[in-house]
């Protein structure tokens, strides 16, 4: 009987308290009605805390020192699959899972042992839980009870291990945008608004020929004709008009005194929310495509004339094989196609190229004058003949004259051109001495010379005088292949007569031009271009820079530019080894448009 009692003393009553809490000694009640009072004080007492216990999501459990549960919150009795009452008097080990059982009685052991609070993280079926044991020590500093709060911190774990990868993956992010930006071909420049320098890599360092560590935090110098000058003058445009600039091309000094071209691009850096507000510039060094571009354009012209079409690369081999022969040449062509410019290269390109070059354009003289300029005269020859005059024949000794507009001569002076072109000599008006001449005659027209023979008004053994070698210039409308080349070549001119910073025109403006019909030929392209370099404040040249008669003839949207017939699609697929993009670019039309003409000619790769 006295064991059982002394049992009863420690078991824990309904409530989780016993009479080894101290807190209630029945020896100490004098009557019933204080026992009654002690009973409800206490059992208001429980509920309270029960109440406090239950509301929390955490699992807390009062051990004695040999794990026996004295009290349990309704967390922890269904952690354990219990029901809360039947908690208490149970051993907490036996209560755990067998991979986890020694690791918490050891725990619990060094809590009685070192007093001292231990915490301990368990991971078991995806389930994180943080456990704490804290010692509850009595009068006598030794420990009575164990306090156990467990915590499911799955959902903490998970959001630390999203945070961490997210952390991880934004150094990552840093990590290779920092390589991109220390590995790129093209120069990066990071400007504040008041163009003060925030971060450059190492390839404006080689471009720029300036030190990173010496342009940090600072402004630049502003050195005219360097490359930070074109530069900080796109960023101030960039940060002032809130806009990008786009392939912005000029040619500049590097710091070590290299002349280079470069290509920029910038963008504005700013907007709602923005920490900063400035611009960052890219660069590109082209010196070295510029060179081969400089090559690749000698390779598609013949002296001034530019083309790589199929009708032009016959113009060019006909030039060439002409230019050290002294045989007449008869060069036809519509006005503005370029005549000049080939009586000019058959010159150049023969053996008579020191010796002078005599133009005559035999349309700007009055008849009565054209037979003296042509071969000269003696004083007295006729009213008004004050002294001797030497004629273009002879001015042209040991050269070439070359007699545009033929086709608008007299008969007289027909007959006088057939003589000199049998005889190789001349006499000069009022003089009856024949004077031989060393002279190669090129002549043009853009007349139909058989139409004016059969009209009687020019002379057949003439014509077949100066058709020994007829050279066909082709229309512009014949070669729009060649509008692209001819458009950087006009381009370039007068960027550097102008000294204006224009590049290249926009694929809208260059279907505009592929799609005119050019009248005029390459004369009025050549205009065109240079009234669009007058009108364009720098970049790149767009449709609205070009002439309005240009915009208002516009074909139907997806027209085929004329001249794209099936040996220009074919040369320039050849030239571009069958890669229909750079083929397209090298016609200058549109990929899309390449391939419904290859569709329309039945062409397959």
């Amino acid at each position: 009987m006295a064991e059982k009692k002394e049992r009863d003393k420690t078991a824990p009553n309904r409530e989780g308290f016993s009479d080894l809490d101290g807190m209630l000694c029945p020896g100490d009640v004098a009557d019933g009605t204080a026992l009654c009072a002690a009973l409800n004080a206490l059992r208001e007492r429980d509920e309270a805390l029960r109440g406090v216990l239950d509301a929390t999501s955490d699992s807390i459990m009062l051990l004695d020192r040999n794990g026996v549960v004295l009290l349990g919150n309704a967390t922890a009795a269904q952690r354990f699959d219990l029901d809360v009452d039947s908690l208490p008097g149970r051993v907490c080990f036996d209560l755990f899972p067998d991979d986890i059982v020694d690791k918490r009685r050891a725990a619990f052991e060094e809590v009685l042992r070192e007093k001292q609070p231990v915490l301990l993280r368990d991971e078991r079926r995806g389930m994180h839980m943080e456990v704490r044991l804290y010692p509850v020590c009595g009068g006598g500093g030794e420990v009575r009870r164990v306090a156990v709060y467990a915590k499911d911190i799955t959902e903490n774990v998970r959001q630390e291990a999203a945070g961490r990868r997210l952390r991880e993956r934004v150094e990552g992010y840093r990590r290779n945008l920092e390589a991109i930006f220390t590995s790129l071909p093209e120069g990066l420049l990071i400007v504040a608004e008041d163009m003060t320098v925030l971060e450059a890599n190492s390839a404006f360092e080689r471009i720029s020929g300036l030190r990173r560590k010496s342009i940090l935090g600072r402004p630049p110098v502003d050195e005219p004709g360097s490359c930070m000058a074109g530069c900080l003058k796109m960023l101030r445009r960039t940060v002032e008009r809130d806009e990008p600039v786009r392939e912005y091309r000029f040619e500049c000094r590097d710091g070590n005194g290299v002349s280079k071209v470069v290509v920029l691009n910038t963008a504005p850096l700013s907007g709602t929310g923005s920490p900063l507000n400035g611009a960052v510039l890219i660069l590109r060094d082209v010196s070295r495509l510029v060179r081969l571009e400089t090559e690749l354009a000698r390779q598609n012209r013949f002296h001034d004339l530019v083309g790589r079409s199929e009708p032009m690369r016959e113009v060019f081999s006909l030039l060439d094989r002409l230019a050290h022969l002294d045989s007449t040449v008869l060069l036809l062509g519509e006005s503005g196609t370029g005549k000049e410019l080939a009586a000019e290269a058959l010159h150049r390109q023969g053996s008579r190229a020191k010796g002078p070059l005599v133009r005559v354009n035999c349309a700007a003289l009055p008849e009565e004058l054209l037979e003296s300029e042509l071969f000269g005269h003696v004083q007295g020859a006729y009213t008004g003949a004050l002294r001797d005059r030497v004629g273009r024949f002879q001015a042209a000794e040991g050269g070439t004259i070359f007699l545009d507009e033929i086709g608008e001569i007299s008969i007289r002076t027909q007959l006088k051109l057939l003589r000199f072109l049998e005889n190789r000599e001349y006499e000069r008006l009022g003089e009856s001495v024949s004077r031989p001449a060393d002279v190669r005659v090129v002549a043009a027209t853009n007349a139909d010379l058989p139409a004016l023979v059969r009209r009687g008004v020019f002379r057949e053994d003439l014509y077949y005088r100066l058709k020994v070698m007829v050279i066909p210039l082709p229309p512009l409308r014949r070669r729009t292949q060649d509008i692209p080349l001819l458009v950087n070549h006009f381009v370039s001119l007068f960027r550097t007569r102008m000294g204006r910073d224009v590049s290249e025109p926009s694929p809208d403006a260059l279907e505009l031009l592929l799609n005119y019909p050019w009248p005029g030929n390459v004369r009025e392209l050549r205009h065109a271009v240079e009234h669009a370099c007058i009108l364009c404040r720098g970049g790149v040249l767009r449709p609205e820079h070009f002439p309005p008669e240009l915009r208002s003839s516009r074909r139907e949207r997806g027209a085929r530019p004329a001249g794209l017939d099936r040996s220009a699609i074919l040369s320039a697929l050849e030239d571009s080894r069958w890669n229909r993009s750079r083929a397209a670019r090298a016609l200058g039309i549109s990929r899309s448009s390449l391939y419904r003409r290859m569709a329309e000619l039945e062409l397959k790769l």
